[in-house]
């Protein structure tokens, strides 16, 4: 099985992995730093709890690219049992819940155009993102509970994957829980897309009763969030398309055709590494670079802390450098005592 991989395209979707590893954990940290020292609004509020779930994306990223550079061995993490499964649900959570908090942050944006003056609690956004972990948690939990799946390391896309046992006891259920999943990835996506629409026309339409200072930071900050949305798009949409199609393989009792489209003959395992893993990756590696565009505060906030930075350190080297005069000035009582004494 391992001849028919394609070392070259492993080493450079490693890299990829790695990449993103390194701009998505320290960006969205610095990110969500930014986001956390601005006033609690629920944009605010969002913007970190989407900073700190692209983080996790970004770790978990990680193995598969080292995973991939070891010509695709499971390695310390992916060979344990308990290992394989904590990042696998990590992966499966961290990605659902990042289209349901764009979903958020597109519905925020949208109120705030029609109604500019409502303030939206803070207090709702966390009761919905804990229903929607609640959500899948409770799917995952009944993959299990049902003995219709197990997470084992597939080395076709040298990661840990959910495989599903497919029998007629199973069915009914295995296809239930199919659709539950996927309404947590296309009722989301479906929303965002509305809205979004929504936006752009509110966008256009002109209200000479705002000031043109507040009426230019509203068109920039909705500028912003259809740019986030549509990034999202753009990285998340191949995997929704996938889960529809395992979905109508289950559905007409044909796993094989499903299975059939990513065959190891072919070149299609690149496509399917790139949909499954290098486009998530690359979303939430990215975002932190949209934010800095788009985002003046943000830029002063990173001169800021490298202002800081440096101005510590040339606190701590003068006084390094004024510990080393003082002594060379002074003078060692010691040996002046001792010469006191002799005297």
């Amino acid at each position: 099985m391992g001849s028919n991989f394609n070392n070259a395209v492993d080493v450079a979707y490693g890299s990829i992995c790695c990449v993103c590893f390194l701009f998505g954990t320290f960006g969205n940290l610095v990110s969500f730093l930014y986001f956390k020292s601005k006033k609690r609004d629920i944009s605010s509020v969002v913007y970190m709890m989407i900073t700190a779930n692209d983080i996790v994306i970004s770790i978990t990223a990680f193995p598969i690219g080292i995973s991939l550079w070891t010509k695709r061995k499971p390695g310390i993490l992916f060979g344990n049992s308990y290992g394989c499964a904590v990042s696998f649900y990590l992966w499966q959570i961290s990605v659902s819940l990042s289209i349901f908090l764009v979903m958020c942050l597109s519905i925020a944006r949208t109120i705030a155009l029609v109604r500019p003056f409502k303030k939206l609690r803070v207090r709702y956004l966390f009761i919905a993102v804990g229903l929607n972990l609640a959500f899948q948690i409770t799917q995952l939990i009944g993959f299990h509970v049902m003995d219709v799946s197990k997470v084992t390391f597939n080395a076709f896309n040298a990661r840990c994957n959910l495989i599903v046992r497919n029998n007629p006891i199973n069915k009914a259920t295995l296809i239930s829980l199919a659709i539950s999943l996927n309404l947590t990835h296309i009722a989301p996506a479906l929303v965002v897309l509305s809205t979004s629409i929504v936006s752009a026309v509110l966008l256009t339409k002109r209200n000479e009763n705002q000031q043109r200072e507040l009426r230019r930071a509203r068109n920039r900050a909705t500028v912003t969030i259809l740019l986030f949305a549509l990034l999202y798009g753009v990285c998340n949409i191949p995997t929704v398309v996938d889960y529809i199609l395992m979905t109508y393989s289950l559905v007409i009792d044909d796993i094989q055709w499903y299975y059939n489209l990513y065959a190891f003959e072919s070149m299609n395992f690149c496509y399917y590494i790139a949909k499954e893993t290098l486009l998530i990756a690359t979303n939430s590696a990215v975002n932190p670079v949209l934010y800095f565009l788009r985002m003046r505060p943000l830029r002063d906030f990173i001169r800021r802390m490298l202002r800081m930075n440096r101005e510590i350190g040339r606190y701590q080297n003068i006084v390094a450098h004024r510990q080393d005069s003082q002594d060379l000035i002074t003078p060692d009582l010691s040996d002046a005592a001792a010469k006191e004494t002799t005297s």
